[in-house]
């Protein structure tokens, strides 16, 4: 609202509110309400952030100790597929053993047949 529509005009002076017009303070009653709503919100917004500051908490707890349990898993899968490729290159380095001494009983067989073969000749 303007100047000139919460006062009532002097008639002498238009400029100067009229003697019989008063601006009266609000009232404690009405300050008081508004007031008091506000800390009740206050109090609620306060209650609120502290719980939520609690469930961050909680969360970020939670978070880390996934991280820790998920960084074990990968660290003992990381272990175990170590483990199996040394036992793979393990069976392959006895299967190669294992060949190259089947390639000697072969030609130790082959030289047992041919010395057969002679001791039958003579």
């Amino acid at each position: 609202m303007s100047d000139g529509e919460d006062r009532a005009t002097n008639p002498h002076n238009p400029l100067l509110p009229s003697p019989r017009t008063r601006v009266s303070p609000p009232s404690t009653a009405s300050v008081a309400h508004p007031t008091l709503a506000l800390l009740v919100d206050n109090q609620h917004f306060v209650a609120t952030h502290v719980a939520l500051q609690q469930q961050l908490i909680t969360s970020q707890h939670e978070l880390w100790a996934i991280s820790v349990g998920a960084t074990r898993v990968c660290a003992e899968r990381e272990g175990e597929m170590r483990a199996l490729a040394d036992q793979a290159a393990h069976i392959k380095a006895e299967a190669r053993a294992v060949a190259v001494s089947r390639t000697e009983v072969d030609q130790v067989h082959a030289d047992i047949q041919l010395l057969v073969g002679a001791r039958i000749d003579l």
